[in-house]
């Protein structure tokens, strides 16, 4: 009777470890949304900030009717938007596979619509090498929380023989916020800058309002060594502000653009056009002598064809005949 008892438990047990692994994917506690769901609600929830954020005025105040449409839509709270966005937020490999498939998604929408990316501006597609290369060596997709320990993404990149004096960087990434935000929309800053080796930089810094896509160029200057190319994202926090949100940065890139520079081919000398011409102070070709002898300056002038005038100038007449038949006579 213990035995058959014992057998009966075990196998209780073992069918409800079952039915708990068939109810909830492992790994994702039950009460946070799962990955298929989360990815509809995110679908729904950034194209809402998109529309509210084309407003002219009341942008924070449309933000929040839409996103809660979202969340009634998708029958959700706030509540469980926000806890289960902090778990995936502390796992980020699941985050970013539900982003891959949003861009992917976002990306056919435009196609559907008619609006493309130029592929001048495509630098998804980008290898290591060449005269435009993607020199990020870190992963493309990052979640930043404004605490002081998940507030900023900072790199440092060093140079090497790939990276040449005058050469070009740009920094590229996808920003999308998540949460609560202020409502000036000014909270987060980004910035992008090259060290010489002379101690010397060149930066750019740039404030991040609403979800775009961030880019930060800089050009160096042809006659010094890159040392180290350095950015930063800051998610500033706000003092009184406890709620949720977070920054998401995607599809990061580093682009380095080689410059191509003509060879400086020094001015040539001017030919002097008095030279250029036949000298005329050299004797004609059927000189007797046979050896070239320059004419005097008498025999220079003497030989040039001068037109020649008469300037006649008319006297002029006296009014008066009797003062000038005086000025005879004296």
């Amino acid at each position: 009777m213990f035995i058959s008892v014992t057998r009966t438990a075990c196998l209780t047990l073992v069918v409800s470890v079952i039915l708990t692994l068939v109810a909830c994917k492992p790994g994702i506690p039950y009460d946070v949304l799962s990955p298929g769901k989360m990815e509809e609600v995110l679908y729904d929830y950034h194209l809402a900030q998109g529309m509210a954020e084309t407003q002219g005025d009341s942008v924070a105040f449309r933000r929040y009717v839409y996103v809660q449409e979202v969340f009634r839509k998708h029958g959700i709270t706030q509540a469980d938007f926000d806890s289960s966005m902090i778990w995936y937020s502390a796992h980020a490999s699941y985050l970013d596979d539900i982003y891959k498939r949003l861009t992917l998604r976002y990306e056919s929408d435009m196609k559907a619509y008619g609006t493309t990316v130029s592929v001048g501006d495509n630098l998804d597609n980008l290898s290591a090498h060449g005269d435009t290369a993607d020199i990020w060596p870190h992963r493309s997709f990052y979640v930043i929380k404004p605490n002081w320990l998940e507030d900023k993404l900072t790199f440092t990149i060093k140079s090497d023989s790939n990276i040449n004096k005058g050469d070009e960087f740009l920094w590229r990434c996808d920003v999308r916020f998540v949460g609560e935000r202020d409502n000036n929309g000014t909270d987060a800053y980004a910035a992008l800058y090259v060290c010489f080796d002379n101690d010397s930089v060149a930066a750019v810094t740039k404030r991040i309002y609403n979800n775009s896509q961030l880019q930060l160029r800089v050009t160096t200057d042809t006659s010094l060594a890159v040392s180290t190319i350095n950015g930063y994202v800051y998610l500033k926090k706000k003092a009184g502000n406890d709620k949720f949100r977070m920054m998401l940065l995607d599809n990061i890139v580093l682009a380095r653009f080689h410059r191509h520079f003509e060879p400086v081919v020094p001015d040539t000398l001017v030919t002097d056009t008095v030279s250029a011409e036949t000298d005329s102070l050299k004797p004609e070709s059927g000189s007797k002598s046979g050896t070239e002898r320059r004419l005097s300056p008498t025999e220079f002038r003497e030989s040039q064809s001068v037109e020649r005038s008469i300037n006649v100038v008319k006297e002029r007449p006296y009014k008066n005949t009797g003062r000038r038949r005086q000025t005879i006579n004296r």
